[in-house]
């Protein structure tokens, strides 16, 4: 059975409800992405203080954003016990059952898609207009064979109620499932309603700009468009830096690419992933190779923000980079070095037995 994460939902698209650009409690930083930032501050309260449930079910949030989810249970685990009635905790706990069920053998998988699906019911019962929930019971609904109560009406129902609640949640649920469906078109115009029923939602402008730019042939002047108005809402998240240094690279708008890259590292100091993505839109073109190694080991020089590409990964860009370079030893060299940093890449494993002749 394959049950749905709810990685994407919690993380991966940042945050559906903006917030003040210079805010630094907890919560606003942890929705704004910034994973280091948190760490720094609920680790030492989960110190002083075990049985702190807020603390420690943003703790677990950082463990999850880390790749750590089996670190990251108990401490959802915990902050349920200690307040069973904050339909929070509850989401983060099924949506940490959910991830730990794609990789678990049958029995466990068993075990944590029922434990997924029983939080997220509990969270409804506390707050039936927790949109996180409705989300993560719809993706369940569509993912799960009907053996184990997936069921895709179902699902369709909980994306309309969520559009009773909030209508871009709703828009943005709708072009989840014609992703599903595979239906392209539907999706552009669910994310193009989404924007129109909340300009101000700094997750639907990235969504539409990135949906803009992988497109084929990409539409970069609506990318753009869109990555800009992310910024102009909250220029302290990376999502929208990430996609324009794409773009930029991409088109060889060097000087563009440069102004950009200043603007990041001076508005997210911590994140230095919009060098990585420049990178690999010059990897893409094969275009300015010297320039995206520069760019990828800027990216290597840091500790990685929380959900962003691993070290492992990064490096095994670089040995592309450096092969495109004609420094195949080199390359090799790092290549290894990303196979040993993430031995469950089947594709970091191909790559270095290409580049070695095997």
């Amino acid at each position: 059975m394959r049950i749905l994460s709810l990685v994407s939902l919690l993380f991966a698209v940042v945050c559906l409800v903006p917030s003040p650009s210079l805010a630094q409690s907890p919560e606003a930083l942890a929705e704004a992405g910034h994973w280091k930032r948190v760490r720094a501050i609920v680790e030492p309260r989960v110190k002083t203080n075990p049985n702190d449930a807020q603390a420690l079910w943003l703790l677990a949030r950082v463990k999850e954003a880390f790749g750590d989810r089996e670190g990251a249970l108990p401490l959802a685990e915990r902050a349920v016990a200690l307040d069973g009635r904050n339909a929070n905790y509850h989401v983060q706990l099924a949506g940490l059952c959910g991830s730990l069920a794609q990789t678990a053998g049958l029995f466990r998988q068993l075990s944590l898609g029922k434990r997924f699906k029983s939080e997220l019911e509990a969270a409804l019962a506390i707050d039936p207009k927790n949109l996180d929930a409705l989300r993560g019971l719809m993706e369940f609904l569509w993912q799960a064979p009907g053996l184990f109560g997936g069921d895709k009406d179902k699902a369709r129902q909980m994306a309309q109620r969520m559009g009773q609640i909030d209508s871009a949640r709703g828009y943005l649920a709708q072009a989840q499932i014609a992703n599903w469906e595979k239906q392209t078109a539907k999706v552009e115009d669910l994310y193009r309603k989404a924007v129109e029923a909340d300009s101000r939602s700094y997750p639907t402008q990235v969504t539409l700009a990135n949906f803009y730019a992988s497109q084929s042939p990409p539409k970069y002047d609506l990318a753009e468009r869109h990555a800009r108005a992310a910024l102009s809402i909250a220029p302290d998240r990376v999502s929208g830096y990430n996609v324009l240094a794409r773009i930029y690279a991409r088109q060889q708008r060097i000087a563009d690419l440069e102004t950009l890259l200043v603007d990041a590292e001076r508005d997210v100091p911590d994140n230095p992933s919009p060098f990585l993505s420049a990178a690999n839109g010059l990897l893409t073109e094969g275009k300015d190779l010297p320039r995206a190694e520069s760019y990828v080991r800027k990216y290597l020089a840091q500790e990685r923000e929380g959900l962003n590409t691993t070290h492992g990964v990064a490096r095994w860009r670089l040995a592309l980079v450096l092969e495109r370079e004609g420094r195949r030893q080199e390359a090799i060299a790092e290549a290894e070095k990303a196979a040993r940093m993430e031995p469950k890449r089947e594709d970091i494993a191909k790559d270095v037995a290409r580049m070695k002749g095997k």
